[in-house]
C-alpha cells in the first residue's frame, strides 16, 4: 500500500522468478482463487490486480497485499525491473526438460549438487508427490475455498477451458510479452 518493494534489492543475490503462459494459467487461477474463469482472465488482463487483500486469504493467515498487476505488467516487474540478477524460468521448460532446467537454476544461484542429487530433489517435489502429499496431509498454501492447490500440473489444458474471446482477450492484452517468451 505504501509503494514499497516486498522483496529488498540492496540484500538479494538473485531471484529465480517462474513465469507461466496466461492461458493456462486462468484455469489454474480460477481454481486457486475460487472463482470462474472469466474472473481469472479479467484478473490476468488488470493492472490494477491485488493478491492477498483482505486477512484469512489463505488458512486464516494475514499476507501482505501485493499488487500483482496484468500477466505482461508482473513478469516485466520481475525480468526488467529489479537492480540485482533475475532468472527467468518458463514453467514450460520445467515440464519439458525438468533436469536441464533445474540444474541451470541452481547454477545461476550458484550452488552446486551432483546429477543424482538434482534428481532426488526433482523426484521429490514432482506434481505427482506433492499431490500426494496434498491428498494425504494437505497443504498449507491451498485457499480455503479451492478443491486443491496442486491441480493438473500439464501445460495446454487452455485449448479445452478457454473460449475463443477469452483467448483473444488474454492475447492482446499481452501479445509483446507472449512473444518474448515464445508463447505464441
Amino acid at each position: 500500500d505504501e509503494g514499497k518493494n516486498i522483496i529488498p534489492e540492496d540484500v538479494t543475490h538473485c531471484a529465480i522468478y517462474f513465469l507461466r503462459n496466461p492461458l493456462d494459467i486462468a484455469g489454474s487461477l480460477a481454481n486457486h482463487m475460487h472463482f470462474s474463469i472469466q474472473e481469472a482472465v479479467d484478473m490476468l488482463n488488470n493492472e490494477n490486480s491485488f493478491l492477498a487483500r483482505q486477512p484469512g486469504n489463505l488458512n486464516n493467515n494475514v499476507q501482505f497485499r501485493q499488487h500483482l498487476s496484468d500477466w505482461s505488467g508482473h513478469v516485466n516487474s520481475w525480468t526488467l525491473r529489479p537492480s540485482f540478477p533475475v532468472c527467468p524460468v518458463r514453467y514450460e521448460d520445467m515440464l519439458s526438460d525438468t533436469f536441464g532446467t533445474f540444474k541451470k537454476v541452481l547454477g545461476y544461484i550458484g550452488w552446486v549438487y551432483s546429477d543424482e542429487q538434482i534428481k532426488a530433489a526433482i523426484a521429490a517435489t514432482s506434481f505427482e508427490s506433492l499431490s500426494k502429499q496434498e491428498m494425504e496431509k494437505g497443504f498449507k498454501e491451498k485457499a480455503r475455498k479451492s478443491k486443491s492447490f496442486f491441480r493438473a500440473g500439464t501445460m495446454g489444458n487452455w485449448e479445452k477451458e478457454l473460449s475463443t474471446e477469452q483467448i483473444n482477450n488474454i492475447i492482446s492484452a499481452n501479445k509483446e510479452v507472449l512473444i518474448k517468451y515464445d508463447y505464441i
